[in-house]
């Protein structure tokens, strides 16, 4: 997930209605926090039903289908009635469950002219701009490779097929979000969601942009470069600028990747799953399900699939759980699951006065997709720690033996026995959430943050992010590019590496299996992590907002034995990803 990526918790969710196992289905008064606002649901059918007999089902039942999702066994549709389609469908034969669908959101040759500079707008990064590139390997990976017959999908916010980064190697584009569909039904701008008028393959956002240019940005001339610039990117557009995505829309995407070969996936992009809510346990079981589902569609036809680990610097245990959906009872082993320790699954804000699930509380709750079992999870990296210079609060400045220290955990990114390896993320300057800070000097443009291509007038450039935080600029007037932060951006810099180490090794592709443990058997360990966790104090931000609830702040440590301190096997798992071991 990138910097503006994370869940979107709905406060005005439609009341869910679903189909209890081995009984007739009721409404329930208490509103499913996770349900998504447009009153699509998600119906389940038994194994061995055909497609025809679900669409039959769904139809005499009042809903128009809005993604098929067949060879999954199941369905997402448009209920006439939302509130009483649970209940009519439900005593169909061979429908097996029910429930509201869930919202997700968003992770040898000459460089390119800004690859190898080593200032910016007066910053002085330490490394080239394009620094990344060297902590990983990559740089002299391309002696080896440059991830030529490699296909990379990018399932996002779409891409921009013609930006000059990408249109070499832009195979196609294709849109899963059923915008037309829902337009007819709700009408042009309705509830005022930016999906409504964005029913294009284009990325109108940004992020997805950004996300496919690090992984396969051509080697041109221009601007910067991806890691794999030879491989070829189907892009999925299945997230809505403004909104984000249903769980069916990013199913819908993999399905199509996995069938159009790809041999790599990218989803910069998650959400949570609590399988401990006392109303609506099994409706989230039943999406974590449908997600397990579709990796391990993909998977059985040789797809590796790489997520973000999340920015939510929660820690993330590696744990077996049995779940239990309308549909049956499932085991998981090598889940992600949140811990329930308040300074590891609590990330607060300034000016959050409670504690609230799925905003800042993501105690005990499953992570969606990076956590899923056979999804590799990517933790992210920083630059460097720069020296404060009087510009951080001091109760939370690093300390002067952390300042000046190289490819820290990012104060951002989450961790723990779930991540599978690192990558360079990029983080703001000293290596803190900006609130602490003074304002102005906590920037990511310069090599601080990470640089790619994105949409000139996309949202990401122009509603979010000013020059402290995205620093977008063009060059020529047209071609856009964008410094950011987030484990949206090591989540690409690992399928990057993947596609040349699949390139170097073709006996590893269609094997997903094979080709983490290889980056797993050569990832770095030659690097120190003093990130600690999120802070119990309820100081204030630099410009005096109250931490009410508690841990808004980030620690550090200066020895691994401290209470605080995040391990190494948390903060990088086997290590940061190594191309160019990984590709010898």
């Amino acid at each position: 997930m990138g910097a503006v990526a994370g869940l979107l918790a709905l406060s005005g969710a439609m009341v869910a209605v679903a189909l209890p196992s081995g009984a007739a289905p009721s409404a329930r008064s208490k509103v499913d926090p996770r349900a998504n606002t447009l009153g699509v649901q998600v119906v389940r059918f038994a194994p061995g039903t055909s497609p025809a007999a679900m669409r039959r089902t769904v139809a005499d039942a009042g809903a128009q289908v809005l993604t098929d999702l067949s060879q999954l066994g199941v369905l997402a549709v448009l209920p006439k009635n939302p509130a009483t389609f649970a209940a009519r469908v439900g005593d169909a034969r061979g429908v097996r469950a029910v429930w509201s669908d869930r919202v997700n959101q968003t992770s040898a040759f000459t460089p390119d002219p800004l690859h190898d500079l080593d200032s910016w707008a007066g910053q002085d990064a330490p490394g080239v701009l394009q620094w990344e590139d060297d902590r990983d390997g990559v740089r002299a990976a391309w002696n080896t490779t440059r991830g030529d017959g490699i296909k990379v999908a990018v399932i996002d916010s779409g891409i921009d097929p013609m930006h000059p980064e990408l249109r070499p190697n832009v195979l196609f584009v294709d849109n899963t979000i059923p915008c037309n569909q829902l337009v007819q039904t709700f009408g042009p701008l309705a509830g005022g969601y930016g999906w409504i008028h964005d029913c294009s393959k284009s990325d109108t956002d940004g992020h997805g942009t950004w996300v496919a240019s690090r992984i396969v940005g051509d080697d041109n001339g221009i601007g910067s470069n991806g890691i794999a610039p030879d491989a070829k990117v189907m892009g999925y557009k299945a997230l809505a600028t403004g909104f984000g995505g249903l769980t069916t829309w990013i199913v819908d995407a993999m399905v199509q990747a996995c069938d159009n070969d790809a041999d790599v996936i990218n989803m910069s992009l998650g959400g949570y799953d609590d399988p401990n809510d006392p109303d609506f346990a099994r409706d989230n079981a039943e999406d974590y399900f449908l997600w397990a589902d579709a990796v391990s569609y993909c998977r059985s036809r040789g797809t590796t699939i790489v997520a973000s680990a999340g920015n939510e610097h929660v820690r993330n245990l590696r744990q077996t759980v049995t779940l239990t959906g309308f549909s049956g009872t499932r085991t998981f082993t090598g889940a992600g699951v949140v811990s329930s320790a308040l300074d590891e699954g609590v990330n607060a804000f300034p000016g959050d006065t409670t504690l609230e699930k799925y905003g800042n509380d993501f105690r005990g709750m499953l992570e969606t997709p990076a956590g899923v079992p056979g999804v590799i999870m990517v933790s992210a990296s920083s630059n460097a720690i720069a020296p404060s210079e009087g510009n951080v609060l001091p109760a939370f400045t690093p300390p002067a033996a952390v300042q000046g220290t190289l490819d820290n955990l990012a104060y951002y990114s989450s961790y723990g026995e779930r991540v599978d390896v690192s990558a360079p993320g990029g983080a703001r300057k000293y290596g803190v959430p900006r609130f602490d800070t003074r304002p102005g000097t906590d920037v990511l443009a310069g090599g601080w943050g990470q640089l790619g291509a994105t949409v000139k007038n996309g949202d990401i450039c122009r509603t979010i992010g000013g020059p402290a935080d995205f620093a977008c600029f063009t060059l020529g007037g047209q071609t856009t590019f964008g410094w950011f932060q987030g484990t949206s951006m090591s989540s690409p810099q690992v399928a990057g590496v993947a596609a040349l180490v699949m390139a170097a090794h073709p006996d590893l592709q269609e094997h997903p299996d094979a080709v983490l443990a290889r980056l797993r058997a050569t990832a770095r360990t030659d690097v120190v992590n003093h990130t600690g966790k999120s802070s119990p104090s309820t100081a204030a931000a630099w410009d005096g907002t109250p931490c009410t609830v508690g841990y808004c702040h980030v620690t550090f440590t200066q020895s691994p034995t401290e209470p605080n301190a995040i391990p190494f096997a948390w903060a990088y798992g086997a290590g940061m990803v190594d191309a160019a071991a990984g590709v010898s």
